[in-house]
């Protein structure tokens, strides 16, 4: 008799043991999407009836919400952009709600702002961004255009077609190549004969030497400054700075500044010793101008 009591108890023992090890950590009761569960590398769609392991995390993205049923008979409620792993809920860690809205946030703003920030980023490389005198209103129109047309795919996703979005963030686009274009013609226009003149200015490049003799040697009479000016900036400027650039890669006058002719050079004076002075033009010092060319230019009197 003793011997089945003991029998009896050891089988009774090794059923509530395997019932133990083959009850699930938790399942999950309800689920409104976008919710998904990591198991090590791997990331699965959170459905109902799943049944989850300790070592699993649930993650929920904008809007979701789940109910998970604990193996000790409690619920956990688990509300949108929350990451929180089974363990951590069966030892009563709530997950911070704080969390969930840093992620939103910083979702809103991948969402709106990461196609105008890699723009402003590389606008560097593109001078009608940064040389038109509307800069800043072209700046803000495509961060307003990148967040209608991100706004419209948004949408979308959740089953809306509002196509009027996307059409405003084109006019926008429209608008701002009105506003970076270049003019149709150089902003200063010289009298016919300056014109004529100018077809002969476009010369190749001076050695360094030959071009520092010539500066040192210019007559410093007024139109004799202008002259020497004016040869500088035919060496090493209207390779690109010319209504037909000779350089590669440019269609028209950068910034719509063309320097063929004495007008247009005295159109803009400032800007032309400011940038020739500290050595931001030209760029990469492409065409070679000397530093005595920069200092003439830099001491000329227009």
């Amino acid at each position: 008799m003793r011997t089945k009591r003991l029998s009896g108890l050891a089988i009774l023992l090794l059923i509530s043991t395997l019932s133990a090890v083959a009850a699930p950590n938790a399942v999950v009761d309800a689920v409104q999407a976008p919710a998904w569960v990591m198991r090590g590398e791997r990331r699965l769609p959170l459905a109902p009836g799943m049944e989850l392991d300790n070592r699993d995390r649930l993650l929920t993205g904008n809007g979701a919400r789940a109910i998970v049923q604990l193996a000790d008979g409690s619920a956990v409620k688990l509300g949108e952009n929350v990451s929180v792993a089974v363990n951590a809920m069966k030892q009563g860690d709530t997950p911070n709600p704080l969390d969930g809205k840093r992620g939103k946030q910083r979702s809103v703003h991948n969402t709106y702002f990461t196609l105008p920030v890699v723009f402003l980023m590389l606008s560097n490389h593109y001078s009608f961004t940064y040389t038109s005198e509307y800069a800043w209103i072209i700046m803000s129109l495509f961060i307003f255009s990148g967040a209608l047309i991100r706004q419209y795919f948004v949408l979308m996703h959740m089953g809306h077609n509002k196509i009027a979005y996307p059409i405003a963030g084109v006019l926008l686009l429209v608008v701002i190549a009105v506003l970076a274009a270049p003019p149709a013609t150089p902003k200063a226009s010289a009298a016919a004969g300056n014109t004529t003149a100018s077809a002969g200015l476009a010369a190749p490049a001076a050695s360094e030497a030959g071009a520092t003799d010539a500066v040192s040697g210019a007559t410093q009479t007024p139109d004799g400054e202008m002259a020497q000016v004016q040869k500088i900036i035919s060496d090493r400027c209207v390779q690109c700075h010319a209504a037909k650039p000779t350089y590669p890669g440019f269609a028209s006058a950068p910034a719509g500044i063309a320097l063929e002719t004495p007008a247009e050079i005295l159109a803009n004076p400032t800007l032309i010793k400011q940038v020739t002075a500290n050595k931001y033009m030209p760029l990469g010092n492409i065409t070679k101008m000397t530093d005595a060319e920069r200092e003439f230019i830099a001491s000329w009197t227009p």
